[in-house]
């Protein structure tokens, strides 16, 4: 199998898992999140950048911590959706092989199809 073959379908196994994440299966039965280390590979192939902050009250020695705020950055599954669309084609099947082989995309265009992946799903801030 050529390598072009494996990174296509590599990229759209990225792009199913960030069109088709649930995201309710980043809390626990009782609405706590669950810590990155015990979700499945799919949720968390999700997180695309997260932001742990300690928040405190007082100033000087009278400072004492409260709590914590935890953002956490999901892919945009409609932007992942409409990108997968668009590398399945006007079959939308997804297909091992290109139908003409001719078209088989080079590395070249699969670097920049990842770029235009990456920069879709990040709202451009990558």
């Amino acid at each position: 199998m050529k390598a072009g073959v494996n990174d296509r379908a590599l990229l759209l196994e990225m792009l199913r898992r960030l069109a088709t994440y649930d995201p309710r299966k980043l809390y626990d039965a009782h609405g706590k999140l669950i810590a990155i280390k015990d979700l499945d590979d799919e949720t968390r192939s999700a997180i695309i950048g997260f932001e742990y902050v300690q928040k405190f009250r007082g100033k000087g020695k009278s400072r004492v911590a409260v709590g914590y705020v935890k953002r956490i950055k999901l892919a945009n599954r409609a932007r992942a959706a409409a990108l997968l669309k668009k590398m399945m084609g006007p079959t939308g099947k997804l297909s091992k092989r290109p139908a003409n082989p001719l078209q088989q995309p080079t590395r070249a265009v699969l670097r920049q199809m990842q770029k235009e992946m990456i920069h879709c799903l990040t709202g451009g801030t990558t």
